[in-house]
């Protein structure tokens, strides 16, 4: 579907994690599930509705309306997932990220396929029920 937004999603959740929790004295590679969830909702709109990214760029979506729109599409995503309560952050990046990206991506391309760019470039951002 919209692999490049899945990938993208996933690189960022398998990146590593600013601001840890200083009194956590586990394996830093095992963070809190809210930790991470609060890490991928605060970061993921920025880095999907970059000026030079897909969203933008295909979409006749302005930055700051696609940071607003990425962000709620992102934490009714994140609401979405049962996750335990610590997790690994590069696996949660891998399976959680990718479960996030593909749930964001569907949304905004479902919301936004009228105004989806023509180009070739463009056309593989839609939604998977319109083949």
């Amino acid at each position: 579907m919209l692999n490049s937004i899945i990938l993208l999603t996933i690189a960022f959740a398998n990146s590593p994690l600013q601001d840890h929790d200083k009194n956590y004295d586990h394996d830093p590679l095992i963070v809190k599930s809210y930790f991470w969830i609060s890490q991928m909702e605060n970061k993921i709109p920025a880095t999907l509705c970059n000026p030079e990214g897909e969203f933008v760029a295909c979409y006749q979506i302005s930055e700051g309306q696609c940071l607003k729109e990425v962000k709620s599409f992102a934490r009714d995503c994140l609401k979405g997932l049962t996750l335990p309560n610590e997790i690994q952050a590069h696996l949660a990046g891998e399976f959680w990220g990718y479960k996030v990206g593909q749930c964001i991506g569907k949304n905004f391309s479902i919301k936004h396929n009228q105004s989806r760019s023509t180009t070739s470039e463009c056309q593989i951002l839609q939604p998977e029920n319109e083949n």
